[in-house]
């Protein structure tokens, strides 16, 4: 029954104050809302109140017990895996979660990223988030059904030599790209295509995209001041060495696979 959220739930509401924690005034006047409106926003690891008798009823467990505000999903992730400054955490799923972590609250300069509290006071993290990661990787192996060729989406991509010989792919199938790009009227594309390609290199390109895509966002981390040495990956890429030595060799950076299936989970 209580109603409350978290700092980093709140800072995705555009209307909170990040140095103050809480919600701004003039932002909400800007926006034409109230803040009247908002819930309380409580540190995440607070207590905001207890398991009623109706709900512990449905949930097979005892009234009372205590429910911390928690945390948005990929702040969650960053705690789960204990992520510290330096390292980029890179939640893979459907779309993928990229958060830089940092002890002061970092902005972009061109506001290409945005900066999230976590879940531990005074800890912060850059994050942009790509829209159709895994969509892309699904979609890649539906194309290998349709071809009936009966190899996986790895076996055929590691045919090909790095570039693809120069097939380009943009990974904007979710319509639009959040990222660091914002653009909602991006689509997807497939480039540079001649007769002497094939499936094989499409599938590599795919790949890579994703991969030059996850760079594009550390890069620009980067640039507005914060450090990004290494990467920490969480969820199902990660058991696929082929993609993770991908992701190191166009990153250029170390990338270590977390033991945790879901660090958000964890967190």
């Amino acid at each position: 029954g209580t109603l409350a959220t978290d700092p980093s739930t709140a800072s995705g509401y555009g209307v909170y104050s990040l140095r103050e924690n809480r919600w701004d005034a003039e932002f909400c006047r800007m926006a034409g809302v109230s803040e009247t409106l908002f819930p309380r926003i409580l540190d995440s690891n607070a207590i905001c109140g207890r398991l009623t008798r109706e709900a512990a009823l449905v949930l097979n467990l005892s009234a009372g017990i205590p429910v911390i505000t928690g945390g948005a999903d990929s702040v969650s992730g960053v705690f789960g895996l204990g992520v510290e400054q330096g390292t980029v955490c890179e939640i893979w799923g459907s779309s993928t979660a990229i958060l830089g972590v940092t002890d002061r609250i970092v902005l972009s300069p061109d506001r290409s990223f945005f900066t999230t509290p976590l879940l531990l006071k005074n800890t912060y993290a850059v994050e942009a988030d790509l829209m159709s990661t895994g969509v892309s990787y699904a979609w890649a192996e539906r194309l290998i059904q349709c071809a009936g060729d009966g190899k996986g989406l790895i076996e055929l991509a590691s045919q090909v030599m790095p570039g693809s010989e120069g097939v380009l792919f943009y990974p904007y199938l979710a319509g639009g790209e959040q990222g660091v790009l914002w653009d909602e009227r991006l689509s997807g594309a497939i480039l540079g295509l001649t007769v002497k390609h094939s499936l094989p290199h499409m599938l590599r390109a795919v790949l890579e995209g994703m991969c030059y895509e996850s760079l594009r966002c550390i890069s620009a981390f980067e640039a507005g001041g914060c450090l990004c040495s290494s990467i920490l990956c969480t969820g199902a890429v990660t058991g696929d060495a082929f993609f993770m030595q991908l992701l190191a060799d166009i990153s250029g950076r170390t990338c270590r696979a977390a033991r945790e299936a879901s660090g958000s989970a964890l967190g």
